[in-house]
């Protein structure tokens, strides 16, 4: 049984060490109703699943009260599954060229002091013209599936650390791949639960009813219903993630007029810190979320 009184010594605090830090990411999005991936030039396909696998290095500073993390990719790879099969090889080269162009992208992040995430962008992009723009933001969209397991608020009291806490407000774990931007009621809690091999284990549960500001891609402007389970594991001698996992379901509710029993999105996603596992350097072990 969760002894509480352990867990209320202390109230662990959020960090980010001066040395670089290395992790190891994989996710497996599933779009129910298709979605475009776009090419530089005139072509598309429509897939239906996309799979994301990343190793990046992230470093850290505080400037005046926030943290400024820049992460760069060691490795990089998405791979996808077309809607229809006559458009794999369309596909297939379009994800080939988004993971050429992400691989030397800077991922830059403010954090809170309190491990809240505040901005997420990308540099070292080249926005030549309208069409690369859309694609760049599509891409930003796309990372923050994965980065937004980095967004991890710390309580400040004691009683919320013992007996869990809420977040509220905008929680990046619930944006749409929209560039339109995601709009609604979200909600997230984190529950402390038993140590696990050194570290506190939290487990979390979320929903949001979000929509995008101008309806989704097919101007419905209908609200998707996201369900969120998932479990983190974290350092507090350090006071920072070591592993965290999530698995998101999205429908359309009744409302949309829409096939309930086809998923606007889902997705499972996985990220953690290298050496947290691996103290020799070695390979990470797969993650779940592998294809």
């Amino acid at each position: 049984m969760l002894s509480l009184l352990s867990l209320a010594m202390a109230v662990p605090y959020w960090n980010w060490p001066e040395t670089p830090v290395l992790y190891h990411g994989e996710t497996r999005i599933v779009h129910g109703y298709g979605l475009v991936y776009e090419a530089a030039t005139n072509e598309d396909a429509v897939a239906h699943d996309v799979n994301m696998v990343m190793d990046t290095r992230c470093s850290a500073k505080i400037v005046d009260d926030v943290r400024m993390v820049n992460c760069t990719f060691d490795w990089f790879r998405i791979q996808g599954t077309a809607m229809k099969a006559e458009e794999q090889t369309e596909l297939n080269g379009i994800l080939q060229e988004w993971s050429a162009s992400i691989k030397d992208y800077r991922v830059e992040m403010v954090f809170g002091m309190d491990g809240k995430m505040r901005q997420f962008d990308l540099e070292n992009v080249d926005r030549v013209n309208q069409r690369t723009g859309f694609i760049i933001e599509r891409q930003r969209l796309l990372l923050l599936r994965i980065f937004c397991l980095l967004d991890f608020p710390i309580p400040q009291t004691e009683q919320e650390w013992a007996k869990g806490w809420r977040i509220k407000g905008w929680v990046p774990a619930f944006s749409l791949i929209n560039t339109t931007g995601t709009a609604g009621s979200m909600r997230l809690l984190n529950t402390p639960r038993e140590p696990r091999n050194g570290y506190q284990y939290i487990e979390s549960e979320g929903r949001g009813m979000v929509n995008t500001g101008s309806g989704l891609d097919n101007g419905s402007g209908a609200m998707i219903d996201c369900n969120l389970g998932g479990a983190t594991l974290f350092d507090e001698k350090t006071g920072v993630l070591a592993w965290r996992t999530m698995v998101l379901d999205g429908q359309y509710t009744a409302s949309a007029g829409m096939n309930a029993n086809v998923p606007y999105y889902q997705q499972v996603a996985a990220i953690q810190r290298v050496d947290a596992f691996e103290p020799e350097g070695k390979s990470p072990p797969p993650l779940a979320a592998a294809p």
